[in-house]
């Protein structure tokens, strides 16, 4: 009678551990179903991910390389900018040379050397013009009838020269040679006719 029951418990608990042993390969199976649900959940949200990398990648690279057609249009007129800037200096300045040609010699005092009593002689006056009290006519350099700041700037640019290394001075040299020339010559001319009166006169 014992043995029965001995075996009828054995019974009992191989049976309780079979039944134990299916819960928990079914807790088991559910376990590694619910991970790999997981797993396929994340890699789907890494393939999304790698996707919209990807796209930013190369958003990235077209905005780079609008920025480079954008930098290169910007740089191309930029250049035609300064070169026409460029241009219209060299225009001025070759119009500002041309001009001064016909400006006095800046030894406005004629002491052989373009100096600081130069550059006194106008700043002290400046903004006279002629009739004004003070205003003095040498030191109009461009003739206009006033003493201006481009008298004076002219002036200063050849500070320190001597008027002999000056073209304008040059030209006046000479054409004060030639007037006086042209002033011999007519006096001569005068005597030689005044020579031929008194001969004829005889």
């Amino acid at each position: 009678m014992i043995f029965k029951k001995v075996l009828l418990i054995i019974g009992f608990l191989a049976a309780f551990v079979l039944f134990l042993s299916g819960d928990i390969q079914t807790a088991k199976a559910q376990t590694m179903e619910e991970l790999s649900a997981q797993i396929s959940a994340l890699q789907a949200k890494m393939a999304a991910y790698q996707k919209e990398m990807t796209d930013l990648q190369a958003r990235i690279a077209f905005i780079q390389s609008e920025m480079a057609k954008v930098r290169a249009e910007l740089a191309g007129l930029l250049a035609k900018q300064i070169s026409l800037i460029q241009n219209q200096i060299a225009q001025l300045q070759t119009q500002l040379a041309k001009s001064e040609l016909g400006y006095k010699c800046p030894d406005v005092n004629g002491d052989g050397v373009v100096n600081i009593s130069n550059i006194t002689l106008i700043s002290g006056r400046l903004n006279l013009c002629k009739g004004m009290t003070n205003y003095d006519e040498r030191g109009d350099v461009d003739g206009d009838g006033c003493l201006t700041s481009i008298d004076l700037n002219y002036v200063q640019k050849y500070y320190g020269k001597k008027a002999e290394e000056i073209d304008q001075c040059k030209k006046e040299v000479m054409l004060k040679s030639i007037e006086n020339t042209a002033a011999s010559i007519s006096e001569a001319l005068s005597r030689l006719m005044e020579e031929v009166k008194r001969l004829i006169g005889r």
